[in-house]
């Protein structure tokens, strides 16, 4: 249930050599939290899904163009996302 900001800021201090990180919590603040990183460059049918609906287990996969310190609200590409019932 942690803020977007909050989340955000964890995913700012990720040391610049990880590639991947995987970001688990709870909704309402995940979902808040996904809605508002996907930017303009987002896939559109993966956004969609995501914004009708964001069930537990679900998961939304983003790509980012430039260092975690860097990372700001409406900057990533969602590339994905999956819902249970897709496994």
């Amino acid at each position: 249930m942690a803020a977007p900001e909050h989340l955000l800021g964890v995913l700012q201090a990720v040391p610049e050599a990880a590639r991947r990180v995987l970001l688990v919590g709870h909704n309402p603040g995940m979902e808040d939290f996904a809605n508002r990183l996907a930017g303009p460059d987002s896939k559109e049918d993966a956004l969609e899904r995501m914004r009708q609906k964001f069930p537990t287990a679900a998961i939304a996969r983003f790509s980012l163009g430039g260092p975690w310190h860097a990372l700001e609200f409406g900057a990533a590409r969602l590339q994905d996302f999956l819902k249970p019932k897709d496994f």
